[in-house]
């Protein structure tokens, strides 16, 4: 047990400091690069350059795949066309600067590096063919709403967006990420993969794209696993598979695509990112072999101040998140719960969403219990006579909007 403590530190120790550093940066572009800006250079009428742009911005943005359909819908509603969606859709979640830092530390500049060429290429392979292949109609997508509002450019704000909006969304998976880590480090035997069946690059990457095309595979929490497996003798080929069919795709995305763009676009969607991800999977364990990537980890120094400061720091991050959700479970007491309220909201389109509300509301007097439902786009608050229009200035103040009142 002591040797799993001591690898959860290492992977802290490695994976802190270019996460943070990553989350500073996306906050910085969040303020500073205006939703204006990104739609006026998408839209339909642009012609194949809007695919590319629509590529170009996606890439470095700090997206996972819950948080990429809100904004690929909110652009598609807004005027950009298909293609450009697609394209959007599929690079943006691979990437991100904060998984960018993370691959380069845990995995190797080289595999960073040919991860955000294979995110781009895949995106406009994807969207340039939805782009040549589709017939657009004019109709807009109802009910598609990014869930950003206009950012004050403070250090509030960059905080609230970097850490309360971007950590919030990832932190349980950035726990997995980093147990499951440390576990295979410790207890998974030396080459247990490579002298097994999952030695062998087609079955490893067959086996990395049915496991990670249906579920949420979140592109940074989910380095530290990739690692771990790749240090255990998984060709780096299934690992590239993992880290970009897992991020571009999940059941909630497959829906998304298909209610917003149609069959066919889904079809092209979900064919891009397989052949893309075999083929470049195959491609990579030419150009870099696994030997080259795992003496990378097995010589990576983990530790220095700085290293340690980050830790201690995202610790502490995740420790609030811990405490919040675990209050957030237990049951309101009956005297306090005089009335509750359901407000229909819009907007509420992801987790990072429902976060930044229950933190707002959460802070009102006389509010026992909030909880949200971002499928429906509602949160139902319980308590004592709280002020109702002061519930709904704090939405409006969390950047959303209240569009239906109800008492239970």
């Amino acid at each position: 047990m002591f040797e799993f403590i001591m690898n959860i530190w290492e992977v802290l120790l490695e994976l802190s400091p270019w996460l943070l550093l990553g989350l500073l940066l996306a906050g910085i572009l969040h303020l500073y690069v205006p939703d204006s800006f990104v739609v006026r250079h998408l839209g339909k009428h642009g012609g194949i350059s809007s695919v590319f742009k629509a590529v170009i911005l996606g890439v470095p943005m700090p997206l996972c795949s819950c948080g990429v359909i809100p904004a690929a819908l909110g652009i598609k509603k807004q005027g950009a066309g298909n293609g450009a969606a697609t394209g959007f859709l599929i690079s943006t979640p691979q990437t991100g600067i904060d998984s960018i830092m993370v691959s380069a530390s845990m995995l190797g500049m080289p595999f960073a590096l040919f991860k955000l060429a294979t995110a781009f290429i895949t995106g406009i392979i994807g969207g340039s063919i939805v782009h040549f292949t589709d017939r657009e109609t004019e109709d807009e997508i109802a009910n598609a709403n990014s869930c950003s509002s206009k950012p004050e450019r403070s250090l509030k704000e960059l905080y609230e967006f970097a850490v309360n909006d971007l950590l919030r969304m990832i932190w349980k998976w950035l726990i997995g990420g980093v147990l499951v880590s440390a576990a295979i480090s410790t207890w998974m035997p030396e080459n247990f993969i490579s002298d097994s069946p999952l030695g062998n690059p087609f079955i490893a990457m067959a086996l990395m794209l049915v496991i990670s095309l249906p579920m949420y595979v979140c592109a940074t929490a989910s380095v530290p696993i990739a690692a771990a497996l790749v240090q255990a003798g998984m060709p780096t080929g299934a690992a590239l598979v993992f880290l970009m069919a897992g991020p571009a795709s999940n059941i909630t995305t497959i829906g998304a695509v298909y209610r917003s763009l149609g069959g066919k676009d889904l079809a092209i969607y979900l064919g891009t990112i397989i052949v893309c991800s075999f083929g470049f999977g195959y491609l990579f364990d030419f150009v870099i072999p696994t030997a080259e990537v795992s003496e990378h980890i097995a010589h990576e120094e983990h530790g220095g101040i700085i290293a340690a400061a980050s830790s201690v720091l995202l610790l502490g991050f995740i420790s609030v998140f811990i405490f919040g959700w675990i209050k957030s479970l237990i049951p309101a007491k009956k005297q306090e719960v005089s009335k509750e309220v359901v407000y229909s909201i819009k907007g509420m389109t992801c987790q990072g969403c429902a976060g930044k509300i229950l933190k707002a509301l959460n802070e009102i007097d006389g509010v026992a219990r909030v909880d949200a439902d971002v499928k429906l786009g509602a949160v139902t608050v319980s308590g004592r006579e709280f002020d109702s229009d002061g519930v709904q200035n704090s939405i409006k103040k969390a950047g959303f909007t209240v569009t239906e009142v109800t008492d239970k």
